[in-house]
């Protein structure tokens, strides 16, 4: 059988080209240059190396160390020239490599009201990112309840704006004799999808995971009464 690839998606000329520097060594050596990112008075930062470069102080700039842990916004920081862009997680501190031509300047957006400290490199380094409010003091949210409280009504295993940070599971036992129904949007039916059509049905040894960051309720349902579920998950607290 002929195997029609269909139409190219792209038609590359090769036109819009940038010179880069990237994997090496700059001539002037390893350099560093410490910048306040000042978000207070206004959420744009342009970033602009033009001067440094035409001093011949640097002539590349190939990494990007951020500490972004006070700010509960992500940064987005857009390469001109190439049209990098680069979104650094909210609370995080870390290193991003950088795509960037000659004489490069970068515009740093964030809706955080802060002031951060970056560094920029002209050397290569490895993406690194943690999270230092994610230390020891990670906690989680109980769920409000481990078993079915009356047969066939839907009850809450977290409210609204509790399930933990980190995401979350529910678990419906190997051992269970029945199946275990979970909706995350409304009040959970003993049956699946029913008329509502967002009831899940786990059937034993089946879980449900909770994505991070998840804002809603989660209900659970089952047919008897006192069926046992298994709820947990993973939050945090800032240290």
């Amino acid at each position: 059988m002929a195997i029609n690839p269909g139409p190219s998606l792209t038609n590359v000329s090769g036109q819009n080209i940038y010179a880069v520097i990237n994997a090496t060594i700059p001539p002037e050596g390893p350099k560093a240059i410490p910048q306040t990112l000042d978000f207070i008075s206004a959420n744009t930062v342009l970033v602009d190396f033009t001067l440094a470069f035409s001093q011949g102080r640097i002539t590349a700039i190939q990494t990007l160390w951020l500490d972004n842990s006070a700010n509960d916004q992500p940064v987005q920081i857009t390469v001109e020239g190439t049209q990098q862009i680069i979104t650094f997680p909210a609370g995080a501190q870390g290193t991003i490599p950088i795509i960037a031509a000659n004489r490069p300047k970068f515009t740093c957006v964030t809706n955080g009201d802060v002031a951060l400290q970056s560094v920029w490199l002209n050397v290569p380094m490895p993406q690194a990112l943690w999270f230092p409010a994610q230390g020891a003091g990670t906690v989680a949210a109980a769920a409000a309840s481990t078993s079915i409280a009356a047969g066939g009504t839907a009850q809450t295993v977290w409210t609204a704006g509790a399930v933990p940070n980190g995401g979350a599971v529910v678990l419906n036992p190997l051992g269970a004799s029945e199946s275990l129904f979970v909706d995350i949007v409304q009040p959970a039916t003993d049956v699946s999808p029913a008329v509502n059509g967002t009831t899940v049905e786990l059937p034993a040894g089946s879980d449900f995971i909770i994505p991070p960051g998840f804002q809603g309720a989660v209900y659970v349902n089952a047919v008897t009464t006192g069926h046992k579920f298994v709820a947990y998950g993973v939050g945090t607290v800032a240290v």
